[in-house]
């Protein structure tokens, strides 16, 4: 039997080799000179789809994709679920006890923010910005369909749509890329646990 990492190897690699790449870029530049950068590159496109993709990071998402994928196939649509909960619950924890003095791009940027781009219909908020639960959702959801997929030429491709998530949440001023990089790392965290244990994996 192969093992857990030989079989995801061709999504967890370029996963790995993305997020290490962003975490470095990080590193040098301030979270609000590279949120700013974002916003100044808004369109009429963007303004339209993106508040329709952030909503693939919401809760009512995943668990419609793991309850469609219940009849189906009972162990896959039972991880994506508990890797939803798990890596929820896990980002909620993480906003309301320990990281309760990191707040939203509104504002930390209170005193420019009539100069960014607002997306219209895009309620702003100010608390609770580590992680970015959405992009935690996303990852959690994609990552285990991507470990379901029996093609490695399929699984590198469900990185997409949580990144594209990840971006929206910086796009509508939800997020900074700290959170959506934490969001990252704990939703594909939790995905290869939930996948681990109920297929019992190595």
């Amino acid at each position: 039997m192969k093992s857990f990492w030989t079989e995801q190897r061709s999504f967890l690699i370029p996963f790995l080799c993305i997020w290490v790449m962003y975490a470095s870029y990080q590193l040098f530049h301030s979270q609000t000179d590279m949120l700013i950068h974002i916003n100044a590159h808004w369109s009429p496109l963007g303004d339209a789809v993106f508040p329709f993709i952030t909503y693939w990071g919401d809760g009512w998402f995943s668990m419609g994709i793991g309850l469609l994928m219940l009849l189906f196939s009972v162990r896959p649509g039972l991880c994506v679920i508990l890797s939803y909960a798990s890596s929820g619950i896990f980002a909620q924890l993480l906003k309301k006890f320990i990281f309760t003095d990191f707040y939203r791009p509104p504002k930390v940027l209170a005193s420019v923010l009539p100069s960014l781009h607002q997306v219209s219909g895009v309620a702003l908020h100010e608390f609770g910005s580590f992680p970015s639960g959405h992009t935690t959702s996303a990852f959690a959801l994609f990552a285990t369909l991507a470990f379901s997929s029996k093609s490695n030429l399929v699984k590198p491709f469900l990185l997409l749509p949580p990144i594209l998530v990840a971006y929206s949440r910086m796009y509508l001023l939800a997020h900074f890329p700290e959170d959506v990089l934490a969001g990252a790392m704990i939703g594909v965290v939790f995905s290869v646990l939930t996948w681990c244990l109920i297929f019992k994996k190595k």
